[in-house]
């Protein structure tokens, strides 16, 4: 007994042409033959091509929904700069754009719960598709205080994010930042030669040239826009018909003294920290050229001894394995990753400290320039 095989519409459309066709052959109409074939081959190779895999599209930028971003700060305010809080992003990707339409919390777990996050998030991803809520993953979000978020952890699970769905993101909330006045939520992807250099596992200084990896390209950073429903939109723009349209200074305050200066204090320990590292590197490039001497002697003393042996009438030394001589074996180097997200760390406040302090300059200059003209 054949069982039949279901096929789909577009399957049964040229199904249905190329039977039309055989029809026009049985009456002798050749022009109607001829032409229902062509389309039918035509629609056929079509149909080949939508079916043809192809590369997806890498995302450029990210719309997140008003709705999402509310739960994200409100998840923010469980936040301690010690324990940070993280989530999962639900959406979908359109072309290059990443529409991040809904979260969801992860709970907080210790060390060795991995599996019960992993059945935590499946049993809520299968709750909200039975409530017809998008529930396709796109990325997962972290609060982050004074910008501090480069960390080995981090790029470890942005990597999987990333080796599983291509175009997953990564959104950083700043909770302190954002209060004092300026909303700090930021999307971020590993760069795909940063990719390269994480899966290939070494991080020694010879790979990091090799593949050209700087600290500035560990991550990109993706533009976000904030994007609400009409009735959402309807909604604030009556709120806001009922306000003052009088021009209020409060906007004028600087209120980052307090964030500049800690962001200061971030940059100076991260500083040392990449002193330490750097201390490391140079007490391995000393060892190791401390060990070329010792080989480079060892190797003119045996020449020696052969010469002389030589001379001698003896026969030569015989053979060694230099791979059990201690000073044969190569001193480990150490990893530069600690090295180079620490960098990448110390840009980042730069960047905050020079984007806080020009804000504040410019406040100033405004707020006098109103008190002259008064």
């Amino acid at each position: 007994k054949r069982v039949e095989q279901p096929f789909s519409p577009i399957h049964l459309h040229i199904c249905a042409f190329q039977r039309q066709a055989a029809c026009g052959a049985s009456i002798g109409d050749k022009h109607t033959r001829k032409k229902m074939s062509d389309y039918a081959k035509r629609l056929k190779q079509e149909v080949q091509q939508d079916l043809a895999p192809r590369e997806v599209p890498i995302v450029t930028s990210v719309t997140l929904d008003g709705i999402a971003l509310m739960k994200i700060l409100s998840h923010a305010k469980e936040a301690t700069p010690s324990n940070p809080v993280t989530g999962g992003l639900l959406g979908l990707d359109e072309k290059h754009v990443l529409q991040v339409t809904n979260c969801f919390p992860f709970p907080n777990r210790d060390i060795g719960e991995d599996e019960d996050g992993a059945d935590y998030q499946m049993d809520m991803m299968r709750l909200l598709r039975e409530v017809n809520v998008d529930n396709n993953t796109v990325g997962w979000y972290q609060t982050a205080f004074m910008g501090s978020f480069i960390s080995e952890s981090l790029i470890e699970t942005q990597f999987s994010y990333q080796e599983n769905l291509t175009n997953s993101v990564c959104i950083i909330f700043d909770p302190m930042r954002s209060a004092c006045g300026d909303l700090s939520i930021r999307a971020f992807r590993l760069t795909d030669s940063f990719m390269a250099l994480y899966k290939s596992g070494e991080f020694t200084l010879s790979k990091i040239q090799e593949l050209n990896v700087k600290h500035s390209d560990i991550f990109t950073e993706l533009p976000i826009r904030i994007s609400n429903p009409c009735l959402t939109r309807a909604l604030i723009a009556e709120l806001a018909a009922g306000e003052d349209p009088r021009f209020e200074a409060d906007g004028l305050k600087v209120n980052t003294s307090k964030y500049v200066e800690r962001t200061l204090g971030n940059l100076c320990d991260a500083m040392d920290e990449y002193e330490g590292e750097t201390r490391k590197f140079r007490q391995w490039a000393h060892n190791t050229q401390k060990q070329q001497a010792r080989q480079t002697q060892y190797l003119e003393e045996r020449k020696a001894k052969d010469a002389i042996r030589k001379q001698q009438g003896l026969e030569p030394l015989p053979e060694e394995d230099t791979s059990l001589n201690p000073i044969f074996k190569p001193v480990p180097e150490p990893k530069r990753l600690d090295s180079l997200l620490l960098t990448g760390q110390m840009d980042l406040y730069c960047q905050q400290i020079d984007r806080l302090a020009g804000e504040g300059l410019g406040k100033t200059l405004m707020h006098d320039s109103l008190l002259r003209n008064e």
